[in-house]
């Protein structure tokens, strides 16, 4: 009997420590791996056909998921352009603003624990500037001199290029004047900086061309307006006005 017991403490006493497991211990720490198998790569943003601001800071935002469309513990994307092919950025969710002028198709990559790899592309995410696009509106002129008065009103096209510097375009107006009916042409150049627009307008009237001080503001949000003056050759002073709002984002027109 003495013995028995003896045997029964030396036993409790001496069972190893690793058999001895919590609850908590015998919960899996880690994925399943078949977990990976079904697994797939989702962008969040930007979508495609998206506008993303030149210049400005953008969220690129991609996750993978499982068969349940839930989230997994994976951090390690990378994101690539094919319009900007030095632009490369990592990382599960990033605030960039590096990306270049261009409609693009960006890709995120990833490369999972079990091996296999995965992508997901969105297209014709358009980078530009915020001023950037095609414009049409009207131009409005009055001439004045001491014998008479006269104004005309004409439409107006212009482009302000991807990068939101350059304004271009071209504007007509019919003159009435001491009787004759004038087709005053103009090309408009001008520079954009930050929504201020300065540069010149040159009326072409029967092939002499007179340069006229053009100066406004831009908007971000695609409204256009600048003013204009001159003198034509002494005897009548020119005044204008142009407006014109943003009809597309495009500016291949």
């Amino acid at each position: 009997m003495r013995y028995a017991l003896l045997l029964g403490l030396f036993t409790v006493g001496c069972t190893p420590d690793y058999l001895v497991l919590s609850e908590a211990e015998t919960e899996l720490n880690e994925e399943d791996p078949g977990t990976w198998d079904t697994a797939v790569l989702v962008i969040n943003s930007p979508q495609s056909g998206a506008f993303v601001p030149w210049g400005e800071e953008a969220s690129f935002d991609a996750v993978v998921v499982d068969a349940e469309g839930q989230e997994l513990d994976f951090d390690e994307i990378s994101w690539t352009s094919d319009a900007d092919a030095s632009w490369t950025i990592a990382g599960r969710s990033v605030n960039d603003d590096t990306l270049d002028v261009g409609s693009h198709a960006i890709t995120a990559r990833a490369e999972l624990p079990n091996g296999d790899r995965l992508s997901h592309t969105v297209g014709g995410v358009l980078v530009q500037s915020a001023y950037a696009g095609t414009y049409s509106g009207t131009l409005r002129m009055d001439l004045v001199s001491d014998q008479i008065t006269t104004a005309c009103s004409g439409t107006a096209m212009l482009i302000i290029d991807p990068y939101g510097e350059l304004v271009l375009g071209d504007a007509s107006c019919f003159l009435s004047f001491q009787g004759v009916d004038i087709d005053g042409q103009y090309a408009i150049d001008a520079q954009n900086e930050d929504g201020s627009m300065e540069g010149e307008i040159l009326l072409d009237i029967s092939g002499f061309e007179l340069p006229l001080g053009l100066d406004g503001d831009v908007s971000e949000t695609g409204e256009l307006q600048g003013s204009f003056t001159g003198d034509l050759m002494g005897f009548a002073t020119v005044d204008g006005v142009l407006t014109a709002t943003r009809i597309t984002r495009d500016t291949s027109l």
